[in-house]
Parts: structure tokens; sequence; C-alpha cells
């Protein structure tokens, strides 16, 4: 699942990373890459599908994000 804002700018991809865990990939344009690692049970889709898709196209993507976890009732912690 992924998704591009409509200016092409953000990015926001799911994954899954070597240890199994599931991931949200922030990047804009190559600029900045933030990797927000999901805690506890994955998410079902529908709720994490409504977190990204409302994010991408905010002013402030990160914040965005961070908020649409949190009301989600996502856990999350910043990847190293």
């Amino acid at each position: 699942m992924n998704f591009h804002s409509s200016d092409g700018e953000h990015f926001l991809g799911v994954r899954t990373n070597r240890r199994g865990e599931t991931e949200v990939v922030y990047d804009n344009a190559g600029r900045r890459r933030v990797i927000f690692r999901l805690e506890g049970q994955p998410p079902a889709n529908d709720a994490l599908e409504r977190a990204l898709r409302q994010s991408v196209e905010s002013d402030n993507v990160l914040g965005a994000l961070r908020a649409s976890l949190v009301a989600q009732n996502i856990d999350f912690d910043l990847a190293d």
C-alpha cells in the first residue's frame, strides 16, 4: 500500500522489514526519509489506509501522519 501526494513531492508507503515488523515510510522527493515502525498487532488495513490517505495530501505530511496514526489507535515508534 502506498500513496503519493498530488504534487508528487511526498510519498507514504507500507513495508515489512526483515524482522517481520510493519513500517510506514515517508519520503519527501528524496530530501528526507522517516520510517515509523508500527508496534503491537498489525493494524487493520482500512485503518492504516485511512491514516496514510488523509496524511499524504496535508500541508504538513509528517504531523498529519502522526496525528492520524494516533487517531486510528495505531502505536508507533521512529525506526533507528
